[in-house]
């Protein structure tokens, strides 16, 4: 019984120290692939909107009600004059926990495009608000408070102006 009990505790320790191996050749390049995901997110949101590289990090950051992190801000110049503000939004209303959003606002007060950054919802019905998966998440892009009341920018179908995924995730 002892001889079982310290091979499965070798094993146990050989198993880790190879788990930690990878971990640690790989987290660069992990990094590294998390960062130009993260750009290309941007570029997506922006859209067609004309900017300089790089975005400018603003020394600001918005608090919004409800959520708990204040969202860091970047500006979009071209040309020296303000264009847009990206805003990194992180909701702790997903399914299955955090869901993170790159929101584009123009400099009129628009909505340019949203971007997922992360989310772990539920494939095949949470997951519609990645743009590779459904167009949902496009419905917002032109608007804003002065085409849509406050009102209108509730959650639940029947109260809002927008489709929520058919009110069955609280994705939406």
């Amino acid at each position: 019984m002892t001889s079982l009990v310290i091979r499965i505790g070798l094993l146990t320790l050989v198993f880790a120290s190879i788990l930690s191996w990878v971990y640690d050749i790989t987290e660069d390049q992990i990094a590294a692939q998390k960062a130009q995901f993260e750009e290309a997110q941007k570029v997506a949101a922006l859209k067609t909107t004309p900017y300089d590289s790089p975005l400018i990090q603003s020394s600001h950051a918005l608090t919004v009600d409800d959520l708990p992190d204040p969202a860091p801000i970047s500006l979009a110049y071209w040309d020296q004059k303000p264009q847009a503000a990206l805003i990194e939004v992180v909701t702790p209303d997903g399914y299955s926990g955090d869901i993170r959003l790159l929101i584009a606002l123009s400099y009129e007060g628009s909505l340019i495009g949203i971007s997922v950054l992360e989310h772990r919802e539920t494939p095949g019905l949470g997951d519609a608000i990645e743009a590779s998966k459904s167009p949902w998440i496009s419905q917002f892009n032109g608007e804003s408070l002065a085409t849509t009341p406050y009102d209108g920018w509730m959650n639940y179908r029947r109260l809002g102006t927008f489709d929520t995924i058919s009110s069955a995730t609280i994705t939406s």
